[in-house]
């Protein structure tokens, strides 16, 4: 079984681990996961899909509230970010949603209300 040392402190393994309570071919347990719902005040998903190709746009801002390895946002108009990011010394999805909604309702280069937002820690991810 391949190994790839990073540091004393963890380790990715490729072939089959435990990650999240499930076995089965996986990286490794040194990630994390979290599901991004930007909402605004009202809790009504906010359309993010043009806010990603600008600097200084909302995108950006929330990523930069985690020091993710990966991020994605989704084509639709749903406010969905998915993060996957080095889980040592990672913040519980609670401190995070706390930080993006105290960023306001005038986030970015066009204004977008992030006071709503929802984080969540995700279990899995899945590649299709």
């Amino acid at each position: 079984m391949p190994v790839l040392e990073r540091d004393s402190r963890y380790t990715f393994t490729g072939a089959t681990e435990v990650l999240n309570g499930v076995t089965g071919k996986q990286l490794g347990a040194s990630l994390k996961f979290y599901l991004v719902t930007i909402k605004n005040a009202g809790g009504t998903a906010v359309d993010i899909t043009a806010e990603d190709d600008a600097d200084n746009e909302v995108y950006e801002k929330i990523i930069g509230q985690f020091g993710g390895l990966a991020a994605y946002d989704s084509t639709a108009a749903s406010g969905l970010i998915y993060v996957i990011t080095d889980s040592h010394a990672a913040p519980d999805a609670s401190v995070i949603e706390e930080t993006i909604r105290s960023m306001g309702t005038s986030v970015g280069a066009n204004g977008i209300d992030v006071s709503g937002t929802t984080v969540i820690n995700g279990t899995s991810f899945t590649v299709s």
